[in-house]
């Protein structure tokens, strides 16, 4: 086998591959030999089928076996003779292959570039530390109430003003057609808690209980089923009650209904839950600075087919935005090939426990999907080692936050919020 480099240049190598036709010859008669072992033909016994005859019947199908067999073994000799640490499969074009002559290719491979050496103490990052106030546990306890909000209907003279909740049915229609997401049947609707279109809410006050009424409006640009942007839409709207939402009290009894012992336990519950809540933030800021970091500071040539991969990834569920998509791919990957060098270099394994327990917080999150989900994963294990990949790259980023330098600052619930949606 001759092998000659045609091109290196940055992360890409580029070779002509020449194989001598005896070797050619040969790796088919190999292919051949094997074949004939479990061929069934008629008028020959299971594996008494002579090589001539396999040849013959089997031509192109060996043909492009041998093939197979030859390029990846000039590819893994090309790869341990440089010690090469390849991003993707080669590529393989110009494909010369005719009987009794050699045969001929060129091969591209991309490399994993190497990562410059990190130094953890010269990355500052910010910490905001938030401390719990009286007022957002009340806010949290509110809208733990409104799961168990009841409707006190008022008179049916009552003229509907913002705040009042109406009982009501509707169906919407886009180019003179219902659509499914456009009826609703004995719907609550809080006037002014915008749950609906713009529009919506405001074409329904001062109606009062048996009053029905069409609303002519448009969805927003940025709505979320793609069919349904911009587009007008009619709302044929019945009234069938108007009423004000009553919370129920906080104390004991909604601590039972919530599974919980007293007042004092719902009390503890909230202050905890919202501790991790912006502990949490906290880290997803710090990660998303770190990131920045990385990307602007750490520099390397990122693999175009690690990017191209993850780009076409993007784009196939936002077509919108390629651009974007383009920078977030590149910055994706390479982040991702930082956080992989970390791990080799500091030794972070995964377990197989850890990877059950990254699978089992996803199956939770996808309510009713579960076992469809589950059995996904069991029959793509790329899937699966895309989990473990994610559980590799959280302990990575878990090891670089405990060595970077952390200031500290104090910041209000409000502002460490403000942070976190600036960040989204």
């Amino acid at each position: 086998m001759q092998i000659k480099e045609l091109e290196k240049k940055d992360l890409i190598r580029k070779f002509h591959i020449t194989i001598p036709t005896a070797k050619v010859e040969k790796a088919i008669e190999d292919k051949a030999v094997d074949v004939a072992k479990t061929a069934k033909i008629d008028g020959f016994r299971t594996g008494k089928v002579p090589t001539s005859v396999i040849k013959q019947k089997y031509s192109d199908s060996l043909k492009s076996e041998t093939l197979d067999i030859l390029m990846k073994s000039a590819s893994k000799e090309i790869v341990e003779k440089n010690k090469f640490q390849l991003s993707s499969t080669p590529r393989v074009h110009n494909i010369v292959f005719e009987d009794k002559k050699d045969l001929t290719f060129d091969m591209e491979m991309e490399l994993l570039p190497v990562i410059p050496e990190i130094k953890p103490k010269e990355i500052k990052l910010q910490k905001n530390s938030a401390e719990i106030g009286k007022k957002e546990i009340e806010e949290t306890l509110t809208k733990l109430a409104g799961d168990f909000k009841t409707f006190k209907p008022l008179a049916k003279t009552t003229v509907s003003k913002s705040g009042d909740t109406l009982l009501i049915d509707a169906t919407g229609s886009v180019d003179g057609k219902d659509f499914p997401e456009g009826k609703v049947t004995a719907h609550h609707l809080t006037l002014g808690s915008k749950q609906f279109i713009p529009g919506f809410e405001d074409g329904l006050v001062g109606l009062k209980a048996g009053d029905k009424k069409t609303l002519d409006l448009k969805f927003p640009k940025d709505y979320w089923k793609e069919e349904l942007k911009d587009k007008a839409v009619s709302f044929d709207v019945e009234v069938k009650e108007v009423s004000k939402e009553e919370l129920p009290k906080i104390d004991d009894a909604l601590a039972q209904k919530l599974q919980l012992k007293d007042e004092k336990e719902l009390r503890s519950k909230v202050t905890e839950s919202l501790n991790k809540y912006h502990e949490d933030i906290t880290i997803n800021i710090m990660k998303k600075e770190l990131f920045d970091y990385l990307e602007d500071k750490i520099k390397f040539s990122v693999p175009t087919k690690l990017v191209e991969k993850e780009l076409e990834h993007l784009n196939s569920s936002n077509k919108d935005n390629e651009e974007e998509n383009k920078s977030m791919a590149t910055r994706r990957v390479k982040i991702g090939l930082i956080l992989s060098d970390i791990a080799k270099q500091k030794e972070i394994n995964v377990s197989q426990d850890e990877v059950r327990q990254e699978l089992g917080k996803q199956l939770q999150s996808m309510p009713g999907q579960q076992d469809a989900m589950l059995e996904y994963y069991k029959n793509n294990p790329e899937a699966l080692e895309g989990i473990k990949g994610k559980v590799l790259e959280d302990k990575s980023v878990e090891f670089l936050l405990k060595e970077v330098s952390i200031t500290e600052k104090k910041v209000t619930p409000e502002e460490l919020t403000k942070l976190f949606q600036d960040i989204k």
